[in-house]
């Protein structure tokens, strides 16, 4: 069995271990993609309440889909924007 195969049994392992104990999305995003993994789980955590909230909202007639899409697309921009400069920023000094 090669080194990179025993690897990945280790790494399904430890998510099925993860799942199997209720665990959050945090160490499975950790396991997945390391540091990025806990950073994206971090940012998506209040997604399922923003929907709910929206569905409340829209229940009572005063949710504008519209507003909600431009402020959500504004911070996409924002972070796509800081994600790609940074990673220009390090890639043009290294030793930063």
């Amino acid at each position: 069995m090669t080194e990179s195969t025993k690897h990945e049994r280790k790494r399904r392992q430890a998510i099925r271990e993860a799942m199997d104990n209720d665990c959050t999305a945090i160490p499975i995003g950790f396991i997945l993609f390391g540091a990025l993994g806990v950073i994206a789980a971090v940012g998506l955590i209040e997604l399922p309440a923003m929907l709910y909230s929206w569905l409340l909202l829209r229940r009572v007639d005063v949710l504008d889909l519209r507003e909600e899409l431009s402020f959500l697309a504004l911070i996409a921009a924002g972070a796509a924007i800081g994600f790609f400069g940074g990673t220009e920023v390090l890639r043009l000094f290294p030793r930063l």
